[in-house]
């Protein structure tokens, strides 16, 4: 019986080593070209950010030549102070109005005149109604009691003696 063998002759250990050796060097090109595309990425941002830069520094300073010029400005404005009374012209008018309006009212309002007149009006009409109580319709009767039950007097008809 014989043994089996494999049909594929075995490469000397040389060409193996060179055949890996043109792998590696493939493989090393594939990633030199990929690191050659990043660094020309790379030189372009970095171009892109320096001219921006020099943007930005030449706008911030026609923004400080705007602002110095502004203030140049304001600074030479002249200042017109106005007397304390134009200040507070508001308020001194409207206490004005007020103080005036309190003398006008204290015036022409009689303070407690009207009180006694009123009073013996009251007095007047409360004999009146006392005396001629019972000759009134029984629901004038009734609204009347209840008037002077709301105001907390004793009604006409219990001081006359005869009625509720």
């Amino acid at each position: 019986m014989s043994e089996s063998t494999s049909t594929t002759p075995q490469k000397p250990p040389a060409a193996s080593m060179l055949d890996a050796l043109h792998e590696i060097s493939g493989t090393l090109t594939t990633v030199q070209d990929k690191w050659a595309g990043l660094g020309s990425i790379l030189t372009d941002l970095r171009d892109i950010v320096q001219e921006s830069t020099t943007l930005l520094h030449e706008e911030m300073g026609e923004l400080r030549q705007q602002v110095d010029r502004l203030t140049q400005q304001t600074a030479r404005a002249p200042v017109h102070e106005r007397p304390w009374w134009r200040a507070h012209l508001t308020v001194l008018v409207t206490g004005i109005l007020v103080l005036g309006g309190l003398l006008v009212g204290l015036a022409w309002w009689p303070l407690g005149a009207t009180t006694p007149r009123l009073e013996a009006l009251a007095r007047d009409l409360d004999g009146t109604l006392v005396q001629g109580y019972a000759q009134l319709p029984k629901g004038l009767q009734d609204k009347i009691n209840s008037l002077y039950a709301q105001h907390f007097f004793q009604s006409p008809g219990k001081r006359q003696g005869g009625g509720k």
